[in-house]
C-alpha cells in the first residue's frame, strides 16, 4: 500500500497500525458465527479500519489492491452500527441538517476509528462538516449511555515541546505540554 499510494503525512502503514487491524478482527471474528468467512472477516476490517484515512483519489486503487490480495472475497458487506446510524439521523433531523448518506458514512467512519484510537484529528477543507460529524458522534453516544467529552486543541497555536512536553537536557526534569496535561487530566478516575 505505501508503496503504491500517494504520500500524504497521514498514512501509517506501520506495525502499529497492523496490530490495530490484527487487534480489531480478532474482536470482530469473537462477535461473528463461528462459520463466517475468515478471509472476508479480515478483509472487511482491513478496508474499514484504512478508507476514511485515504484521500479521494487513493480510495480505487485501495480497494484494487484489496481485491488483488484477497481474489476469492468479493466486496464484503459494511459492518452495521445500528445504535449509531439510527441515533445519528434522529440528531440531524433534530438539528435541522440533511440526512446525507455521505455524511452518515464519515460518521460510522469515525465512529469505527473510535473504538480502535485513543484520539484522532479531523482533516479536511473548511466548512466540509468536521465540527458537525464530530459533535453528532459525540452527542449520539452520549445519548446511546456511553458518555463522550470533547477536548479540542489547535496544534498550530503552539509548539512541539509546549504541546507534548520537554526533557531538560541538564536537569533531565521533564515538562509535561498541553496535551500531556489535559490527557491525564482525561484518565484520571477521581475527577469523573
Amino acid at each position: 500500500c505505501e508503496q503504491q499510494l500517494s504520500k500524504q503525512r497521514h498514512y501509517d502503514f506501520g506495525l502499529r497500525n497492523i496490530l490495530s487491524v490484527l487487534r480489531t478482527s480478532g474482536g470482530v471474528k469473537r462477535s461473528e458465527p463461528p462459520d463466517a468467512d475468515e478471509e472476508m472477516l479480515f478483509m472487511r476490517t482491513v478496508r474499514d479500519m484504512n478508507l476514511s484515512k485515504l484521500v479521494a483519489d487513493d480510495v480505487p486503487l485501495f480497494l484494487a489492491l484489496l481485491k488483488d490480495i484477497f481474489p476469492k472475497v468479493t466486496d464484503p458487506p459494511k459492518k452495521v452500527y445500528k445504535e449509531v446510524e439510527d441515533g445519528s439521523r434522529k440528531l440531524l433531523k433534530e438539528n435541522l441538517l440533511v440526512d446525507w448518506d455521505t455524511f452518515m458514512l464519515k460518521v460510522v467512519q469515525l465512529y469505527e476509528t473510535s473504538l480502535v484510537r485513543h484520539g484522532f484529528m479531523l482533516v479536511g477543507p473548511t466548512l466540509c462538516g468536521k465540527t458537525e460529524v464530530r459533535d453528532i458522534l459525540t452527542t449520539c453516544n452520549t445519548n446511546n449511555g456511553s458518555p463522550h467529552r470533547q477536548n479540542i486543541m489547535n496544534p498550530k497555536a503552539i509548539t512541539d515541546s509546549q504541546m507534548y512536553g520537554v526533557k531538560d537536557p541538564i536537569s533531565e526534569e521533564w515538562t509535561p505540554g498541553v496535551f500531556a496535561t489535559l490527557w491525564q487530566r482525561c484518565n484520571n478516575r477521581a475527577l469523573k
